[in-house]
């Protein structure tokens, strides 16, 4: 079995942003991952693999796009103890600690679908095969409906490479309760876009999509489900509680340009 690196998981999570954005390589490293509807989201629009040899061209290049743009621009560093000089340059430089980001992982051969701890709510979980309504519960679970037409370009372009999967009540299949998708790159598959509509927060609803992806990611022939967690939405115990463990923690910087 091969081992999981850094670099296979940020292949992944690369791979799957540049699906939502402009990518564009500045310098030798650095990645730019850009797209101005999805304005002030901080995990889609980033500039990452930063090298401290570069970092004054990759930064100036960068914040003369985003300047063009009105654009605030996201930096992601993993928290090592190698980019501790690089973190302190971008304080110095006037950029704004906003966010930490958990990467974590499971294995495939660990069975995680046992129904413990069943949801208040009764709830169906598929895979949609039309994407409109997996549109209209993304938009509306995070709230951004000024998103829905760039989505629905974005989901449609690259429906063939995604698992699109929603849950809702058994009596209303037409109104789903919460959405997520599941997209394979590298052997590994990544779990994202995970949210439930605020109404049905707090009922055991988004860990019953978990474990509904763990069993779908088998399927899948996969060597690891990876998922990400915002510090600010707090939701990391969701994972660790059930068997999920942290393999990267990356700090998330921001600066408004000139």
């Amino acid at each position: 079995m091969a081992f999981i690196t850094d670099n296979c998981i940020e292949d992944n999570e690369n791979k799957f942003c540049s699906l939502w954005t402009t990518f564009q390589r500045i310098g030798d490293c650095a990645n730019l991952f850009f797209n101005d509807t999805l304005r002030g989201d901080y995990f889609f629009n980033r500039l990452n693999n930063l090298r401290f040899y570069e970092v004054e061209d990759a930064l100036g290049k960068a914040l003369e796009i985003c300047s063009k743009n009105k654009h605030d621009l996201y930096v992601h560093i993993p928290y090592t103890s190698d980019n501790y000089p690089l973190i302190s340059l971008l304080l110095e430089r006037g950029f704004r600690s906003i966010d930490s980001m958990y990467v974590l992982k499971i294995a495939n051969n660990l069975d995680i679908s046992s129904d413990h701890g069943r949801p208040s709510v009764r709830i169906n979980i598929q895979v949609q095969d039309e994407s409109e309504l997996w549109v209209r519960v993304f938009c509306d679970t995070f709230s951004v409906p000024t998103w829905i037409d760039e989505v629905d370009k974005i989901i449609k372009r690259n429906k063939s490479n995604l698992a699109l999967i929603i849950a809702h009540i058994p009596e209303k299949p037409s109104n789903p309760v919460g959405c997520m998708l599941l997209y394979k790159f590298h052997n590994i598959t990544g779990l994202y876009c995970l949210g439930t509509l605020k109404p049905f927060r707090r009922k055991g609803i988004a860990t019953r999509m978990i474990r509904f992806a763990a069993a779908f990611e088998r399927l899948m022939d996969s060597e690891y489900l990876i998922v990400h967690s915002l510090a600010n939405e707090n939701t990391i115990n969701i994972y660790r509680n059930l068997g999920f463990e942290i393999v990267q923690v990356k700090a998330i910087f921001a600066l408004k340009p000139l």
